[in-house]
């Protein structure tokens, strides 16, 4: 594995988003997410099954009113990861 420092700088050279870049986008979504509509729960989504067992159980304990679903887009998403998200939106 490459040293941070490392990573970084390839990160840079090829306008990929930092962590910290990526972690600022999300907190900033959720904050204006959750402004608009008070919930009890914000469950990540990666369009997998494991994030979609969660996103149920979270909707069954808390009422789907009340949990809010956010997929984090790297751009680089499988194809079918993003039919299933669209499957999740209506299914939750």
């Amino acid at each position: 594995m490459k040293p941070i420092e490392q990573q970084i700088k390839d990160k840079e050279m090829y306008n990929e988003p930092t962590h910290q870049e990526i972690f600022d986008r999300n907190e900033a979504v959720i904050t204006e997410l959750t402004s608009e509509r008070p919930v009890k729960c914000v469950v990540p989504v990666s369009g997998g099954k494991d994030s979609q067992v969660c996103l149920k159980l979270a909707v069954d304990k808390f009422g789907a009113e009340n949990v809010i679903g956010m997929f984090c887009d790297t751009d680089f998403e499988h194809p079918l990861t993003y039919e299933h998200i669209e499957v999740m939106k209506k299914l939750y």
